[in-house]
């Protein structure tokens, strides 16, 4: 089987959809045609204001994920393994004692034992 090769401008414009999966359903549903939206990204470009209602540029995705992934990164590296084991024990102390006062309760609740009270 031989392979079809795409004009470059094509395979770009291949891409550009790939990243907005809305315009791939908008056209199986026959809001436009492939050509329709092929020349109107050909005239206008991929930064065009009529491209934002399908989700951002291909180059916006990539800077911001991007960022995201710094920001992550910049805030593991910050966390301080020690005073999270800390609060974390301080939290399963927590539970303990509000398990506790749970269990008190509902004895509480069945009545009085006869062992407390002998009178």
């Amino acid at each position: 089987m031989s392979s079809v090769h795409l004009p470059p401008e094509l395979h770009q414009f291949k891409q550009f959809v790939e990243t907005r999966p809305e315009l791939i359903n908008l056209v199986r549903q026959g809001h436009y045609t492939w050509q329709t939206l092929f020349n109107l990204w050909k005239e206008r470009g991929e930064e065009a204001s009529f491209w934002e209602q399908f989700g951002a540029s291909k180059t916006q995705t990539r800077q911001s994920n991007s960022d995201y992934l710094q920001n992550v990164l910049k805030k593991i590296s910050e966390i301080d393994i020690d005073q999270v084991e800390k609060n974390v024990n301080q939290l399963m102390g927590a539970l303990a004692q509000i398990e506790h006062l749970s269990d008190q309760f509902k004895q509480m609740k069945k009545g009085p034992d006869k062992k407390r009270f002998p009178f």
